[in-house]
């Protein structure tokens, strides 16, 4: 037989023996575990909860999801069939030509198990971008013990002054999710978890903020509606502290670490969120006294709003707050501003169109840097936005990321470059593994994140380091 023919025939087979319908559970993951630039071999990592298994794996770069897998165009180049190992896993290597006009070309991996007890099982179709072949990837670290938080479910986390992540609360698994009260220390240095005991109460969709005295304020998500509390973690005694109650319970908020110029007296505003007593968006807004440890009533925001974004601007000890969903769901495009001198907010323009759920990041003493976030249409995007705090304005950009993303978190790096990964549209079709780096000449995107599922988080680490972790795995940006 014609060696050249034998690719062709082999996906032919599949395609007429691809079974109408949705296909049986379980169904296999496919992923990349390492490489994906050109110029070098990237490796496909195909799991199934079965052993010695037959499987098919075919790649394109086009496709088109329909029902009645399998979704090819042409040029099909790679085939692969083999057996899933007794450990349910396969690793297939791809070599990647070196040729740079392959860089952002997308490519499309599907893979079929034929399991004797399930019949035949196809996996959603995974997705990634070639890279340019360049020193800075996502490093696998290896761990001890499995991760004790995934990217969703609700968690908060902060990196404290000793270089270590806090990481507390959020939902556990199970058909009927329920909040959680435990808390974790994941240590860079020795890539290690170490259990630190529990909050006071059991919190989801709450946040946590390092603060100069090495403390972390944990606020919103409390279930006990009747007396919401919020309190501290007291890395001296890893344990946690209660502050009493606070003025309502929350969450979709915002909260920023704010100082007064000149005195440095350091203090949170958390404002707007979702209220879980009235069912409401909130305008309400408190401010944490750090030093003193107590909570002080402002003046309502001027628009209520949940999944807003805030940046502080400490050379004026201000906080700039924009966009966000209204009363009504609606994405907003205004923006307010709190001053910490009047303890007032104050209308302060708009941006170039309504988002919410985007990020952002302070680029000057009185300018910030707006990225992503889901508009009108519930879709996440790609465009960049320049909020001037002087003329109340922003203007688009004309570089833009790769993918569409929102509720994610851009972090900076020394050289002044941002790291983005996570808040993928699904819609679009590309998982949350897919990172990119941001500079003025543009996004330049990253090999993909190894990890299996599609849902990656970013979180910075001390010295400028980058983590990134999802279901299963952790990785540093080197």
């Amino acid at each position: 037989m014609n060696r050249k023919l034998l690719p062709i025939l082999l996906i032919l087979a599949v395609v007429a023996h691809a079974e109408a319908g949705a296909p049986p559970l379980p169904a296999p993951s496919v992923w990349i575990g390492a490489g994906g630039a050109v110029g070098e071999m990237a490796v496909i990592n195909l799991k199934y909860p079965g052993q010695n298994v037959p499987y098919t794996l075919v790649f394109s770069n086009g496709y088109s999801l329909v029902p009645g897998w399998p979704p090819l165009l042409p040029p099909i180049h790679l085939l692969s069939v083999g057996n899933i190992d007794s450990q349910g896993n396969t690793s297939v290597r791809v070599w990647v030509p070196p040729s740079n006009s392959l860089i952002g070309l997308p490519i499309y991996l599907m893979g079929e198990v034929t399991d004797s007890n399930w019949g035949r099982s196809y996996s959603p179709v995974c997705l990634w971008n070639i890279a340019p072949n360049q020193k800075r990837r996502f490093v696998q670290k290896a761990l001890a013990s499995s991760l004790p938080f995934g990217p969703g479910g609700g968690h908060a986390r902060a990196l404290m002054k000793d270089g270590n992540v806090l990481f507390c609360g959020g939902f556990a698994g199970g058909c009927v999710p329920m909040a959680r009260s435990d808390a974790w220390i994941y240590d860079p240095f020795k890539i290690t978890f170490l259990q630190v005991g529990s909050m006071t109460t059991t919190r989801a969709g709450h946040v946590a903020r390092a603060l100069s005295d090495g403390t972390v304020l944990v606020v919103g998500g409390d279930f006990n509606s009747s007396n919401p509390t919020a309190e501290f973690y007291d890395p001296t005694t890893r344990s946690f502290k209660s502050l009493g109650p606070v003025p309502s319970d929350r969450y979709a908020h915002s909260a920023t670490v704010v100082r007064a110029p000149g005195s440095g007296h350091e203090y949170v505003l958390i404002a707007g969120g979702y209220n879980g007593t009235t069912g409401k968006t909130s305008a309400k807004a408190v401010l944490y006294d750090a030093r003193n440890r107590k909570f002080i009533t402002l003046p309502d925001m001027n628009k209520a709003r949940q999944y807003a974004s805030a940046v502080a601007f400490p050379a004026v000890g201000a906080v700039l707050i924009t966009g966000g969903q209204d009363k009504n769901m609606n994405a907003m495009d205004d923006a307010e501003l709190f001053l910490l001198q009047t303890h007032q907010f104050y209308p302060w323009g708009k941006m170039s169109r309504p988002r919410y759920a985007h990020a952002m990041v302070r680029v000057s003493a009185t300018d910030a840097l707006i990225l992503g976030g889901n508009g009108t249409n519930f879709m996440g995007s790609t465009d960049l936005e320049l909020f001037s705090g002087l003329a109340m304005r922003s203007w688009l950009l004309p570089i833009r990321m790769r993918h569409p993303r929102s509720h994610f978190n851009p972090v900076v790096l020394a050289d002044g470059s941002i790291v983005v990964a996570g808040g993928s549209n699904y819609m679009s079709g590309f998982p949350d593994r897919t990172p990119e780096r941001l500079t003025g000449a543009g996004s330049t995107l990253l090999r993909p994140i190894a990890e299996p599922s599609v849902s990656v988080v970013l979180q910075e680490l001390s010295s400028g380091g980058v983590m990134a972790f999802g279901y299963s795995t952790v990785h540093h940006l080197q």
